[in-house]
């Protein structure tokens, strides 16, 4: 009976570093898989009642643009954002700057992990939780 419940526990001590390993991305790879293409998904922006899909494209350089487009909806034309972005771990910062009335918006998605076209976090929204949230890959 000891002889079993070893060797359960060796499988489980495998399973947990397995997932421990399978579970975190590093700063490298996140980074290559976030350039040079959109990322689509609904960060809770909204215009006058109307929720705005947002497509992040990432530029080397650190800079990026959001493209916000109406969700749901026939209405035409978007708006567009410029942000910079930071890479600390798997932790993104996205720092809009200010906006017309002098408010400045950062979000951060945190636990970024990037699979089969799915990036997923949690963000927050000026040092705030607001969800977790999926960005598919365009």
């Amino acid at each position: 009976m000891k002889l079993i419940i070893r060797n359960y526990a060796k499988v489980l001590l495998v399973l947990i570093a397995m997932l421990g390993v399978v579970s975190c991305q590093d700063e490298e790879t996140i980074r290559d898989r976030l350039l040079g293409r959109t990322w689509v998904g609904d960060l809770g922006f909204s215009d006058r009642g109307n929720a705005l899909e947002s497509g992040l494209t990432f530029q080397s350089n650190g800079f990026g643009m959001d493209k916000q487009y109406y969700y749901n909806s026939l209405l035409e034309g978007y708006y567009e954002m410029p942000f910079r972005w930071m890479l600390n771990g798997n932790d993104l910062r996205l720092d809009y700057g200010e906006d017309r009335y002098g408010e400045s918006l950062m979000l951060e998605l945190k636990n970024v992990y990037i699979d089969n076209g799915v990036l997923s976090g949690i963000l927050y929204v000026n040092y705030k939780y607001y969800d977790n949230v999926e960005l598919v890959m365009e």
